[in-house]
């Protein structure tokens, strides 16, 4: 019996209702600590829900401590699929409700409930629930819409990193990403030069008319810390926002990068497992660049104290940093610099592919991260 992770996911993507917004005052984005949702909290019975999968509407039970959103139509996305003596089957995975609850300090905890259920082979309509109502969920940050930051910046001349122009596929969680100068109603992407329509609409949203399909992006939050953005990137169909990831942004400096080879053998972690409030703070991610072009692409996991390290080479192209690692085929992750801030801190747009019988295929679309410096890399036999 052969099992395979289907790269295609579907979603609840139905027509959003007549009447139905998701700017209104009652919209609260949560993002920044598992998918995004966009809800719009219609009224004390009734919500309307936006994530990476799609949007849809359900009723809603409010006990006091907590509220209970009965979807009418169910997310769904393929998890796994296969065939046995019986036929081809799909698991699939079905959020059929989401508890929402508010805590202090701007934060929320989301749980999904359902089921895994098998359609199809011998174990047709099997289901194993998923999630209670008093499950800890997720923990994510939360921000009325009508709270969000201005866009008054977004003026001609300014260069930003963050959006994207190629259709987001289903298989991954966020747009690919790239590098826009903005120009008077239009914005130039770098990466192809092209040139698309792009305004701010009345909503707060900025529209970007890619040719044959929309996108939408508004502003949550800018870190003073980190010198990076919070944006809510959107599928955007007739005004509406259909599915929502939370993407990072950053302005564009000059001098960005990471100097000589001996500035830049450090020990660089992970902008996505920094906290606090990141998905993947239990498991910081590392790349020891060492003075001798050798490194280690290092994982560790704080629950078990177990750590991973994987030996890789890096090298300057240009300004960019592309880090190799080989095992049964070969894995290139590249860094293009966009933004230094402080001494510690390297925004860079990152993207992987791995080469397997000459084939490339891409693993990480481009994106925008930043890459803290933990301190000197030293090589194993030094260690």
């Amino acid at each position: 019996m052969k099992f395979y992770r289907l790269l295609a996911v579907t979603g609840a993507l139905i027509a959003m209702a007549s009447g139905a917004s998701s700017v209104l005052a009652k919209s609260v984005a949560y993002y920044a600590g598992g998918p995004a949702h966009l809800i719009d909290w219609q009224s004390k019975q009734r919500a309307w829900v936006i994530n990476n999968l799609g949007t849809t509407a359900g009723t809603v039970a409010d006990d006091g401590s907590q509220r209970l959103i009965t979807f009418d139509a169910p997310f769904s996305e393929v998890w796994t699929a296969g065939s046995d003596e019986c036929g081809s089957y799909e698991e699939r995975h079905v959020t059929e409700q989401l508890v929402v609850r508010d805590l202090p300090g701007g934060l929320s905890q989301l749980v999904n409930i359902g089921a895994n259920v098998v359609v199809g082979g011998c174990l047709d309509g099997q289901r194993t629930p998923f999630g209670t109502p008093a499950d800890d969920g997720q923990t994510s940050r939360r921000l009325a819409m009508t709270a969000r930051p201005p866009m008054t910046d977004i003026a001609p001349g300014l260069q930003l990193a963050g959006p994207g122009e190629q259709a987001w596929e289903m298989s991954y969680p966020i747009p690919t990403q790239d590098v826009v100068t903005v120009q008077s109603g239009t914005v130039a992407f770098h990466a192809t030069g092209h040139v698309f329509p792009a305004t701010i609409d009345a909503k707060g949203w900025w529209v970007f008319d890619l040719g044959g399909f929309q996108r939408a992006y508004t502003r949550l939050e800018v870190s003073a810390k980190t010198g990076g953005e919070t944006w809510m990137a959107a599928e955007w169909v007739n005004g509406q926002p259909q599915r929502v990831a939370y993407v990072s942004f950053v302005k564009t400096a000059a001098g960005a990068g990471f100097g000589t080879v001996a500035q830049a053998s450090r020990m660089w972690q992970s902008g996505l497992t920094v906290g606090p409030n990141n998905p993947y703070l239990d498991r910081p991610f590392y790349l020891y660049m060492y003075k001798n072009g050798t490194g280690e692409q290092v994982s560790k996991y704080l629950d078990t104290g177990e750590e991973f390290h994987t030996p890789t080479t890096w090298s300057f192209d240009g300004n960019d940093v592309v880090h190799r690692r080989e095992t049964s085929y070969v894995h290139t992750r590249r860094w293009v610099p966009l933004r230094n801030e402080g001494d510690k801190r390297r925004w860079v747009l990152e993207s992987t592919n791995i080469t397997v019988d000459g084939q490339t295929i891409p693993v990480i679309l481009p994106r925008v991260n930043y890459y803290l410096d933990t301190g000197k890399a030293v090589p194993p036999a030094a260690r």
